[in-house]
C-alpha cells in the first residue's frame, strides 16, 4: 500500500515489488495485509511476488490462469 510514497522517494527507474499477493476469495494465511495482483499493479508496482498463493493452490495451472483474468478483467 505504500507503493506511491516509495516511487516518490526511489524515483521511477527503482523496481518495486509487491510480496502478500492473493486472489481476492484467497485466505490471507499468516499475512496481515494483502492485496489482489490487479491492485498492486494499479498502485504501481513493477512485478508481484506469487508464492503461496500459486504453489498450495491444487491446480497451479488453473490458478495462474485465474490470476491472468483477474489482470484483464
Amino acid at each position: 500500500k505504500e507503493i506511491s510514497v516509495v516511487r516518490r522517494a526511489c524515483g521511477r527507474d527503482f523496481r518495486i515489488l509487491v510480496p502478500g499477493v492473493r486472489l481476492q476469495a484467497a485466505i490471507p494465511s499468516d499475512q496481515k495485509r494483502v492485496v489482489t495482483p490487479a491492485e498492486a499493479l494499479k498502485l504501481g508496482a513493477d512485478h508481484i511476488i506469487l508464492g503461496r498463493t500459486v504453489l498450495e493452490a491444487p491446480d497451479r495451472e488453473k490458478r495462474l490462469g485465474e490470476i491472468l483474468r483477474t489482470l484483464n478483467a
